[in-house]
């Protein structure tokens, strides 16, 4: 028995020795070995001719450790174009059980300096070119094989999409924190990523699924998820101010992904009137992944008790920092007082009442002061309006009465009706245009200037009365004024008298331009 046990364990020392070999053997090869079968599982996947500049595989049981870097994969036969994709480290960790399977698991990976450089639409990502002698193919040479990573951590990468224009910068991402699972499941991965918009400054938090990848077209890949956008300060936007919140869902491919969202600024204010509002929008929108220009289809939104529609762009300069908006802008029973509240510095609306209005609205791309840049240009039509001035109110009845012949106008206001004309807005300076509006028995046709800094306001006219001048009055004041009829009348209407409104909302000035009706001028 004795004897047996000896030649037991010498046999046993002997495995052990020769197994011991083995691994070792193994152990020296497996750093070639693994490194020629990522190599030809990424120029596979990715249709990519690829360099990898070191590659280590470290086995301590039971986990095997793998890093390396310099990992390149540059699109096949065009050497002339930056890498698609590029890690500057990246290091993994797997079960040595898990990579006897099938299918290779691995359990998690980390990647340093991730490059993702999707080249402009329609640059053929197929297989590299043959060279000009074809190697024999070794019996025993390593071809790709499956493998999927639990999870991918990848902060700090960055992805720019390249214009198919030449000399346009890329459209660039930065991801603080980009997180990847089930990756290489020939299924679509799921992705969470954190990054900053440079403008308006704010944090992005989305979610969704990527891929499969497109290896003949990368721009091709679908991608879908939901994001929140928060702690947009428009401040950074010379006129305006206001931090956003947004949350919305998108859909599409990198090429072109449309988002539906809505956003909520709480503390919404143009600095030409310092006042501040709720505004929330909703929208769907196109994003162009070639050059980042959208497509407003439509943007609706909603302040106080007012909504307008608008349907446009928002489009890169070439040659000048930002985007520049286009849009087309209606509003449809708007409240005056509300609009009025954007651009106003006067605590108290001057008029109230029903708006309607088309417009066009263009903000070149720049860094002044929004509303020096903003361009308008339409027409309105305004409803049940009334002045909100006692004193102008009180005005507003006189001279109806007068103009309906009534000498002894009672001290009360009331409604204007048919307000409408003509705008544009250029360099901070409102002009208006055929400019008219009615109360019973006398019409105004208006034209001028308001700025919007300054909030004066510069309009000059006429004033259309029903009545002549000598039916203001009774009696022997009517006989008396009846010679001068003529010099205030034109055609058959009755008095018309040139007039000039100027000051600001709230210290408006009227003056009747006698001058001209003795001159027999136009204003």
């Amino acid at each position: 028995m004795r004897k047996f046990l000896i030649v037991a364990g010498i046999l046993l020392l002997a495995g052990l020795i020769a197994a011991a070999a083995a691994v070792t053997v193994a152990a020296r090869r497996l750093p070639a070995y693994a490194r020629e079968r990522a190599i030809s599982t990424l120029r596979e996947r990715f249709q990519c001719d690829v360099q990898l500049a070191s590659f280590d595989v470290s086995v301590t049981w039971p986990w095997v450790r793998i890093n390396g870097g310099g990992l390149l994969l540059r699109p096949a036969g065009h050497p002339d174009l930056p890498p698609l994709i590029q890690v500057r480290k990246f290091s993994a960790r797997a079960g040595l059980m898990e990579l006897l399977r099938p299918t290779k698991h691995i359990g998690s990976a980390r990647l340093e300096g991730l490059w993702i450089q999707l080249p402009p639409r329609g640059v053929h990502q197929g297989a590299p070119a043959p060279p000009a002698k074809t190697p024999p193919t070794k019996r025993n040479a390593p071809a790709s094989f499956a493998v999927v990573i639990d999870d991918i951590i990848a902060d700090q990468a960055q992805l720019d999409i390249f214009s198919a224009t030449p000399g346009k910068p890329p459209l660039s991402f930065e991801f603080h924190h980009l997180t990847l699972y089930d990756v290489g499941s020939g299924r679509p991965m799921t992705f969470h990523a954190e990054l900053t918009n440079p403008r308006p400054t704010g944090e992005i938090v989305t979610s969704g699924k990527f891929g499969p990848w497109d290896t003949a077209e990368p721009r091709l890949t679908p991608i879908s998820g939901a994001y929140t956008f928060r702690d947009a300060d428009l401040s950074t936007f010379r006129g305006i101010a206001g931090i956003l919140s947004s949350d919305g869902k998108y859909q599409g491919v990198l090429d072109r992904i449309e988002v539906d969202g809505e956003t909520t600024i709480p503390d919404f204010q143009l600095r030409a009137s310092g006042h501040s509002l709720v505004l929330k929008t909703r929208f769907h929108s196109i994003v162009d992944g070639t050059n980042g220009d959208t497509l407003l289809q439509p943007l609706h939104a909603d302040f106080l008790h007012s909504a307008l529609v608008m349907n446009g762009s928002v489009v890169r300069t070439p040659g000048v920092k930002g985007r520049s908006i286009i849009l087309d802008v209606t509003a449809d029973q708007a409240r005056v007082e509300d609009l009025t509240r954007l651009a106003s510095k006067s605590a108290k609306p001057p008029i109230t009442g029903l708006a309607n209005l088309k417009a066009k609205l263009e903000l070149p791309a720049g860094e002044g002061d929004v509303f020096d840049r903003m361009k308008l240009a339409g027409d309105f039509r305004l409803e049940q309006v009334r002045f909100t001035d006692a004193q102008v109110e009180q005005k507003l009845g006189e001279l109806s009465r007068l103009g309906l012949g009534e000498p002894h106008p009672e001290d009360a206001g009331t409604v204007l009706s048919d307000l409408k004309g003509e705008f544009t807005l250029a360099n901070g300076v409102m002009t208006f245009s055929a400019l008219t509006f009615a109360v019973p028995g006398a019409t105004v046709q208006l034209h001028g200037q308001y700025a919007v800094h300054s909030q004066e306001f510069d309009f000059r006219g006429t004033l259309q009365l029903q009545a002549k001048l000598s039916q203001m009055v009774h009696g022997w004041k009517s006989v008396l004024l009846k010679p001068v009829d003529p010099l205030f009348q034109r055609g058959k209407a009755g008095m018309v008298v040139p007039i000039r409104i100027t000051g600001t909302g709230d210290k408006p000035a009227f003056k009747v331009e006698i001058s001209k009706v003795l001159s027999r001028k136009d204003p």
